[in-house]
């Protein structure tokens, strides 16, 4: 239990309304609301006016704050793993990217690493338009910040766009500005779709569901995204 919870609850025990307290410890209604946010911290001062006013003894309400700060430190160390974990996944995209789509001929090894000439269709384009790059940081930037499913559903997302729009991409009538081949345009879709979906996973996970609500979800997610797929696939 966080400090500002403490203090939530026993003020509510003890019956106080925020103003009250306040008037109490000589503090604005507002600096309260934000003890109980956790949005800041009262001084070791007001920390024993509140164990004197609340019958408790101080060491109970800084027993709290000293875990509060514990659990700050172990949240920002998983988010600091988190980030690193994204940006490691994505260098290994990027390799067997590489590997898979490249051709080495002709070519030394920094040639082959860094170059982007000789790369097949979908994985050139998103190299030479930066667009790597650019779905790199938008799925790794918010895992620094504890946002792990979005980044985690972006990242699935990012490879399974890859994988489909190679597959599906190919169109032998011709288009002038697809040049025969409408990957870009299922990737693109398929990666944009998933910001949106990320974005409600971390909210429903910020709440408490059952193993039958998450599954739900999933299998709305998935037709969805199937939909999307074969939207694109069907008007190109």
């Amino acid at each position: 239990m966080s400090l500002g919870t403490k203090i939530k609850a026993y003020r509510k025990k003890a019956g106080m309304s925020q103003e009250k307290l306040a008037e109490l410890c000589g503090v604005s209604r507002q600096a309260i609301a934000k003890w109980e946010s956790d949005l800041s911290m009262p001084n070791s001062d007001h920390l024993f006016q509140l164990a004197q006013i609340f019958h408790v003894s101080a060491e109970n309400l800084l027993a709290a704050e000293e875990t509060q700060k514990e659990e700050k430190k172990k949240q920002f160390k998983k988010n600091i793993s988190a980030g690193f974990f994204m940006i490691l996944t994505y260098l290994l995209v990027y390799l067997l990217g590489r590997i898979i789509c490249a051709k080495p001929q002709d070519q030394s090894v920094l040639g082959w690493l860094f170059g982007i000439d000789s790369i097949y269709y979908l994985y050139g384009w998103l190299l030479t338009s930066k667009l790597f790059w650019i779905a790199m940081l938008i799925s790794v930037l918010p895992a620094f910040f504890g946002k792990i499913y979005y980044s985690l559903t972006t990242l699935v997302s990012f490879v399974l766009g890859i994988f489909i729009g190679e597959i599906f991409g190919p169109y032998p009538q011709g288009a002038f500005y697809g040049h025969n081949h409408y990957g870009w345009a299922i990737w693109l879709l398929i990666f944009l779709f998933s910001i949106g979906m990320g974005i409600a996973l971390e909210k429903i996970m910020k709440k408490e569901y059952s193993q039958h609500d998450l599954k739900l979800w999933f299998g709305c997610w998935m037709l969805c995204f199937v939909i999307a797929v074969v939207f694109v696939y069907a008007v190109r």
